[in-house]
């Protein structure tokens, strides 16, 4: 169980996350590699029935979720920028143990929009892991809808359901501020890395590694047309 609040040092000034946590906090601790892009940890503070507050890294900006949730925050994350937040977060996923559950609303964006992955992002359903989690992510950036209707305009239910069976992501489904961004190529090797994420078998998904390599690989091809704009 996690409950985040928000809160302010008066002396420096800044604001910082206060998060409470049931029963996990040591473990998450015990696991905690710094990494430029996973958020930091500023420190705990133990409370009674083994619960503890963790304090860490606020971000301005709120999360990739909120961008996706509505098209006027949307279309500030252009085509160039949501390959980079696919980037980043698989290097987070590359160097951290246990699995972390990778979402939309666990990815924040500082006040430059750099990508943070939350630090209590740790993995709880059966039967998936982190790279499913990352596939999911990449759906969302390349569609510009959240999971399972999240957003208020792009309802496209459950991607797991709707990509699984068909094996591909039809144009119409893509997002209108970045399809017309990349290549044909382009788009294809993304959306045959994202399906390849939520594959059924977790055998035939790529490993963190690969997905690092691969999305380089990508963006060092990419040539876009500026569609979005910056802050």
């Amino acid at each position: 169980e996690k409950n985040c609040y928000i809160g302010k040092d008066p002396v420096l000034n800044r604001q910082f996350y206060v998060v409470y946590i049931s029963n996990d906090t040591h473990k998450i601790l015990e696991s905690y590699v710094p990494h430029p892009n996973l958020q930091r940890i500023y420190g705990y503070c133990d409370l009674k029935n083994d619960s503890s507050l963790l304090i860490s890294e606020y971000f301005r900006n709120g999360t990739v979720a909120s961008f996706l949730l509505n098209a006027r925050r949307r279309v500030q994350l252009n085509a160039q920028r949501r390959v980079q937040i696919m980037i980043d977060t698989a290097r987070v996923l590359h160097t951290q143990q246990p699995s972390l559950h990778i979402s939309s609303s666990c990815v924040g964006l500082t006040s430059v929009l750099s990508t943070k992955v939350f630090a209590t992002s740790s993995s709880t359903d059966q039967g998936d892991d982190d790279v499913s989690y990352f596939g999911i992510l990449m759906i969302e950036l390349l569609t510009g809808a959240l999971q399972k209707n999240g957003s208020e305009d792009r309802k496209l239910g459950d991607f797991r359901h709707r990509y699984t069976n068909t094996g591909r992501i039809i144009e119409d489904d893509l997002d209108p501020y970045v399809r017309e961004s990349w290549t044909f190529n382009i788009l294809s090797q993304l959306i045959e890395l994202a399906l390849g994420c939520i594959n059924e078998d977790p055998t035939k998904r790529p490993s963190a590694y690969n997905l690092v390599d691969t999305l380089t690989f990508i963006s060092s091809r990419i040539q876009v047309v500026p569609y979005g704009f910056d802050m």
